[in-house]
C-alpha cells in the first residue's frame, strides 16, 4: 500500500515537471512548430500542402513560402480559418498571424 501511494506522488511530480517543461517558451515553440508541421497535410490537404514550400514559425506567426500567386491569394482569403484550425489542433490560441513569403 505504501509503495502505491509513493508511486502516485511520483507520478504527480513527473506530470508537474513535464507541464513546466512544456510551458518553457523555447520548448513550447519547438513542440508547437513540430505539431503544426506534422498536421499541415491533414489540415490543408495534399494539394495545398504540396503548394507550400517552407513552414516556419517566428514570434507566433506562421510563415509560408507559396510560389503560386493564385494559391497565395486563396490562402490569404482563408487566413483566419487556417489560424483557428491550427490553434484548435494545438489546444490554445498560439498562432497570431499567417504570412506568405
Amino acid at each position: 500500500m505504501e509503495r502505491s501511494s509513493m508511486k502516485r506522488q511520483n507520478d504527480q511530480r513527473i506530470g508537474e515537471v513535464l507541464h513546466q517543461l512544456v510551458q518553457n517558451k523555447k520548448l513550447k515553440h519547438k513542440l508547437f512548430a513540430k505539431r503544426i508541421q506534422s498536421y499541415w497535410v491533414e489540415a490543408m490537404g495534399p494539394m495545398i500542402a504540396e503548394g507550400t514550400k517552407a513552414i516556419e514559425i517566428r514570434q507566433q506567426t506562421l510563415l509560408l513560402s507559396v510560389p503560386s500567386s493564385t494559391l497565395r491569394q486563396e490562402l490569404n482569403l482563408c487566413k483566419a480559418e487556417i489560424i483557428n484550425k491550427l490553434n484548435n489542433h494545438l489546444g490554445e490560441p498560439y498562432l497570431k498571424e499567417l504570412r506568405f513569403i
